[in-house]
């Protein structure tokens, strides 16, 4: 489900990220106030409470990060996502410095693309040092954290503006090229359907007939009935 994560704020969506941190590490989580975060919305310290899962959980000094973008087809493997990706690894390098990050979490709500978002996630942990590092895209907030958390959605009113099924413009394009990659092996197949229903000539029941020219029982039998068989006599 699609909760339409671009149409709220971008404090909105900070305060989401850390409410759904909450959740996920535990009520310790530190939010901070809007301005300069010194690449931080939020922290926590201490072992996760089930996070990345219940059996696996991350600890030591967490630092939460949540990017914001108004577009509904953005993606991580925009140019200028990575440019956000370059200006925070310059921030963890300075929070690693001082001893104040072991795991760094970057939420967005831009889509997320596994080969461009693991090679970004990767840069973070090379480039920094740190043990974990993780970037979650709208898929992974909608899915894993809006559909089995319904009560964050009722406290961020994000049921309001949701979509059952949603298609990016990029899916979009994605169909349209397929079905025109498949259209040459199924065009003769095409060619015989469109011929077979251009000269079906099959016998339609009368009263179907009757019923798709708006045709009532008593005027067919009164008008038409009753005319054609004066003609015929």
């Amino acid at each position: 489900m699609d909760y339409r994560l671009e149409l709220i704020s971008d404090s909105v969506f900070e305060d989401l990220i850390n409410t759904i941190c909450q959740k996920i590490l535990g009520t310790g989580v530190v939010v901070f106030s809007a301005g300069k975060d010194g690449g931080r919305d939020g922290r926590y310290e201490g072992i996760a409470q089930n996070y990345p899962s219940i059996n696996d959980r991350w600890d030591g000094k967490f630092i939460i990060q949540a990017k914001h973008v108004t577009s509904p087809i953005a993606s991580c493997s925009d140019s200028d996502f990575e440019k956000i990706v370059e200006k925070e690894i310059v921030k963890i390098k300075k929070l690693k410095l001082n001893n104040e990050i072991d795991n760094y979490l970057l939420f967005t709500n831009r889509k997320y693309s596994a080969i461009k978002g693991e090679a970004l996630r990767n840069k973070i942990i090379q480039e920094t040092g740190i043990k974990n590092a993780v970037i979650v895209g709208k898929e992974s907030i909608n899915n894993q954290y809006l559909n089995s958390n319904k009560d964050i959605v009722r406290q961020y009113k994000l049921d309001l503006n949701h979509l059952e099924f949603s298609f990016s413009d990029e899916e979009i394009k994605e169909i349209i090229l397929v079905f025109k990659n498949q259209l040459p092996k199924i065009n003769e197949e095409i060619k015989s359907k469109v011929n077979n229903l251009k000269y079906d000539y099959s016998h339609i029941e009368k009263d179907k007939k009757n019923e798709k020219n708006n045709l009532s029982d008593n005027y067919y039998k009164q008008e038409i009935l009753n005319r054609s068989l004066m003609i015929l006599e």
